[in-house]
């Protein structure tokens, strides 16, 4: 008399699909934390690297004369204007001016040519009291470069 062949060992597979599929997780979870952590290492190491650039003021409430303040104790190698953005179209002008170096717990008082003070657009919104916001560009004692728009966040001069 002949026996049927045995199908297969259901129990073996099963522990196989099993093992297959926790290991396949385990190595999703890895890469997900490690992925995680390297983006929060960079934003640290960003916080770290643009703390000199926060401590860089532009006040332009007072405009034309625009006041450039470096708030922290290391001297900041150079800070230039780059442009001016004023009103709710956020119309600008490109402006130009650099302070050399600016050294700590100083500041560079910037005053605009009278040609674009005079600009008619410009009078225009500064008569209907709109305040402009100014945008420069700092290089800071290590030698990196930043962009602060107004009062936001320094970027790196790589992010534009």
């Amino acid at each position: 008399m002949q026996t049927l062949a045995s199908g297969p060992d259901w129990w073996t597979i099963g522990t196989n699909i099993c093992v297959a599929t926790a290991t396949f997780a385990a190595v999703v979870v890895a890469l997900w934390v490690a992925i995680r952590d390297g983006r929060r290492q960079d934003k640290d190491r960003l916080e770290r690297e643009s703390s000199q650039a926060k401590l860089v003021t532009c006040d332009a409430q007072n405009f034309p004369r625009v006041v450039i303040t470096n708030h922290s104790g290391l001297p900041v190698l150079d800070v230039r204007l780059v442009k001016l953005e004023i009103g709710l179209a956020r119309r600008f002008w490109y402006v130009e001016g650099s302070s050399g170096t600016l050294g700590a717990e100083t500041s560079w008082v910037w005053v605009a040519p009278q040609d674009l003070v005079s600009d008619l657009d410009l009078e225009i919104y500064l008569v209907s009291g709109f305040k402009p916001t100014m945008t420069i560009r700092i290089t800071d004692a290590s030698g990196s470069q930043w962009f602060r728009e107004g009062s936001n966040q320094p970027e790196p001069s790589s992010a534009f």
